[in-house]
């Protein structure tokens, strides 16, 4: 802050020497009276240049600033607070973050702030590749829903290959575990045994329901701060009257052994807890997630069931329907067939009676005449007899 406070002094300055340097020049020039104004110019020439040297002796000696840094402080800070949000692109994640970065996922914002080369605080361990690297994180629930998040979700990579924890540390809970309500914000930290990198890698793997969010922040080794030396602490000179026994050395190394295996065994107790909780929380997911299934399953039966007896139902109603217009038609068809079967009775009964009504009139004929031929053969008779007798 002061070194801002003295660039802007030094530009002020500058700009007020340069005026001023101008105007001595024209004085000059002009043979007027110079001196006062060289003065105030000479002035403001060492005044500058004290501020100018300020600016440097402000800095902190554990960073090192350009002039972006210096004159574009606000710009990378706006950069840092924007918000990326990795719904976006699910599928292929978000690659290339840098520290500080903040990222959305699923209702949970994640930065990963810093990270910093430690040393060791169990003077029994040591980091096998060298240095132990410390990664700070930082979580914000902004969702209304409850969000688990916990150490397994980061690695940390080099070129691709995964690095080991480091549980060299006097911590009671290695790793994190945070159930975060609505609005709750948790910072957390994971150490690492890593080699001298020009750069580190943080991976996520976020599982928070059934899809997976990828994303990856570069940590440069040149962003890494280095808190002490990562030289192993020097031990203490013991005055030679202090210094144990063999007998009681060996006393020691056991008791701080079983300690260490204590501590080990808790450690490893709690993670097994945590594995388990876990495992539970997982079997019971799984088991919700059946039970939804058969649910869902049971509910689709029952709806095809209904549709099928539904189906059934128009069927039967359509079949009934189908038989009532057939036994209609045979009824009608027997009706038409009936008249047709009367009429053509009648017909036949009228054809009959005409028939014989015909026989009748030509037998009557045949009668009359035959009477008219029985009666003229009777006059012929009687005309022959009279005939004779005369």
């Amino acid at each position: 802050m002061n070194s801002l406070i003295f660039t802007f002094v030094w530009i002020l300055i500058s700009i007020a020497f340069v005026t001023m340097l101008v105007t001595t020049i024209v004085k000059i020039a002009n043979k007027s009276k110079f001196v006062g104004v060289l003065i105030s110019t000479v002035t403001l020439f060492f005044v500058g240049l004290i501020c100018f040297v300020s600016i440097f002796l402000t800095l902190p000696k554990s960073s090192s600033y350009s002039v972006d840094q210096l004159f574009g402080e606000q710009q990378t800070k706006d950069k840092k607070t924007e918000t990326k949000k990795l719904e976006d692109t699910p599928e292929k994640g978000l690659k290339g973050l840098e520290l500080g970065d903040k990222i959305r996922v699923n209702g949970l914002e994640i930065t990963v702030v810093k990270a910093e080369f430690v040393q060791p605080e169990d003077q029994y361990y040591y980091p096998e590749n060298g240095k132990v690297l410390k990664v700070y994180y930082k979580f914000k629930n902004v969702d209304k829903k409850q969000i688990l998040v916990d150490n397994s979700a980061f690695d940390l990579t080099i070129d691709g290959e995964s690095q080991n924890q480091f549980f060299g540390m006097n911590e009671n809970t290695p790793g994190f575990q945070h159930q975060l309500k609505k609005g709750n914000t948790e910072n957390s930290y994971l150490y690492y045994d890593v080699p001298e990198a020009d750069n580190y890698k943080v991976e996520m793997n976020f599982k928070p329901e059934d899809k997976t969010y990828k994303a990856d922040w570069n940590i440069k080794n040149s962003e890494v701060k280095e808190t002490e030396s990562n030289q192993p602490p020097a031990t203490e000179e013991v005055p030679t009257e202090q210094i144990p026994s063999s007998e009681e050395q060996y006393n020691n190394n056991a008791v701080q052994n079983n300690d260490q295996q204590k501590k080990l065994e808790e450690q490893e107790k709690k993670r097994q807890e945590e594995a388990d909780k876990k495992a539970q929380e997982e079997e019971k997911q799984a088991e919700a997630d059946k039970k939804r299934e058969e649910e869902l399953k049971q509910k689709e039966e029952e709806k095809a069931k209904e549709e099928e007896k539904k189906a059934q139902e128009e069927a039967d109603k359509k079949a009934e329907e189908q038989q009532r217009k057939e036994e209609e038609q045979a009824q009608e068809d027997a009706e038409k067939k009936a008249e047709e079967q009367q009429r053509q009775a009648e017909e036949k009964a009228k054809e009959e009676a005409d028939r014989k009504a015909q026989e009748e009139d030509k037998k009557a004929q045949e009668d009359a005449e035959q009477k008219a031929k029985d009666n003229s053969s009777n006059e012929d008779k009687a005309d022959s007899k009279s005939n004779e007798d005369e």
